[in-house]
This record gives structure tokens, C-alpha cells and sequence, in this order.
């Protein structure tokens, strides 16, 4: 669940979230988190004024994010189950995403034809300006909790590039603000066509960085 800060501000669980959202000019929308647990950026992003759905299997984890939702007063639609077959087409309308995140559940994918299905899916439910955000574990640090195998960048871009245009890849830590937690990846893709023509200019920007 979400965390509150000494104002009673909520804070979302994730710590590179918000750097997320400014650096991809993402102010409102319609969201999915897979692996959602028990919702602490869900409801965060909900009470930023965003249209949440949450996927999680665990039954416990989603009471929790209920409960945590109903206290803070903002609603999430919570789907248990495995995406992406967990996830029922009539549940989210295609190409209506504005924003698609996780953290470590690519990673557990391990089959290359079911990344493919993973990631085919992501992309044919972000809008055209949507962007998927993960984080993944990283070669040379531990997994994240409950994680799989750690992947080089190689391995993020061979799995991530045939589905989905990568914006940013770069390495940081799963927790901005404690030095001793798990190094990641921190990956933004988009669509491969008909995305971003709002922000030409910065998407060129950050393609060459890459």
C-alpha cells in the first residue's frame, strides 16, 4: 500500500515512478500495473486523477489494495490473474493505454515465445502516445524480490525492440533514495508507429542517447 508523507500526502511504492511520469510529460490517463501487489501506485496514481486497473494473482495482495483504495477514497478496477492471459480483452479497450508499468515481471517470463506474447500485448494496448515502463533486474546486482534472472542491456533490448520502440534505457536503483537496494534497469518504450507527435523533438532527443 501507498506510504504518506509527514502532510498526509500519499507517495507511491515505486520511487522512480514520478520521474517517470515528468520526464514523459504523463499528467492524466488510463493505466495498467502489472504485478500490482497490493496497489501502492495504483493508488497513488489514482489519487493524481488516473484511471487505474491493477493485475496481481495473489487474492491476498488485492484485498489489501481494495482496502488501501476505499481508504484513500479513490477507485481501482482489480483483475486477479496472470497477464497476459489473465487480463480479459473486453477488460481494457485496445490501443486505450496512456501509461503500462511493472516492476520484475517481464523478467519471470522466461520462455522467448511467451515474452513475445508478454510484450505483443503491451503493445497493442498502450495508446499512441502510451508508454510501457519496467524495471528489470540487472546484471551484476541481486533480483528483485520474488524476481527471476538478472538481464544485461543486450537482453533488455533483444527481448523489448522487436515489439516496442525503446525510449530510455539506463540503470538505476529499484529505491532512488537507498543506496544498498537492488540495481535495475529502467526501461520506457513506446509503440512502434503512430505514437509521440506531440513530443517529436524530445522523443529525437532521447532515441540518441540510447
Amino acid at each position: 500500500m501507498s506510504s504518506t508523507r509527514s502532510d498526509g500526502e500519499l507517495l507511491p511504492d515505486d520511487g522512480n515512478l514520478p520521474t517517470i511520469l515528468k520526464q514523459f510529460d504523463i499528467t492524466d490517463g488510463s493505466c495498467l500495473e502489472i504485478g500490482c501487489g497490493t496497489g501502492g501506485n495504483s493508488i497513488w496514481l489514482a489519487s493524481k486523477g488516473f484511471d487505474c486497473t491493477g493485475i496481481d494473482l495473489a487474492s491476498a495482495a488485492l484485498r489489501i489494495a481494495a482496502d488501501g483504495a476505499r481508504s484513500a477514497g479513490v477507485h481501482l478496477r482489480l483483475i486477479r490473474g496472470v497477464f497476459p492471459e489473465g487480463l480479459p480483452e473486453e477488460s481494457v479497450e485496445e490501443g486505450s493505454l496512456d501509461l503500462i508499468f511493472e516492476r520484475g515481471v517481464l523478467e519471470l517470463v522466461t520462455f522467448p515465445a511467451q515474452q513475445r506474447k508478454y510484450l505483443k500485448r503491451v503493445a497493442r494496448l498502450l495508446a499512441p502516445e502510451g508508454v510501457y515502463y519496467a524495471l528489470i533486474s540487472r546484471k551484476q546486482g541481486s533480483p528483485l524480490p520474488g524476481g527471476g534472472p538478472l538481464w544485461t542491456a543486450t537482453q533488455v533490448r533483444r527481448a523489448i525492440s522487436p515489439h516496442l520502440r525503446i525510449l530510455l534505457l539506463r540503470p538505476v536503483l529499484q529505491d532512488p533514495g537507498d543506496k544498498s537496494s537492488a540495481p535495475v534497469w529502467l526501461c520506457a518504450a513506446s509503440r512502434k508507429r503512430g505514437g509521440w507527435l506531440r513530443r517529436p523533438d524530445f522523443m529525437s532527443r532521447v532515441v540518441r542517447r540510447l
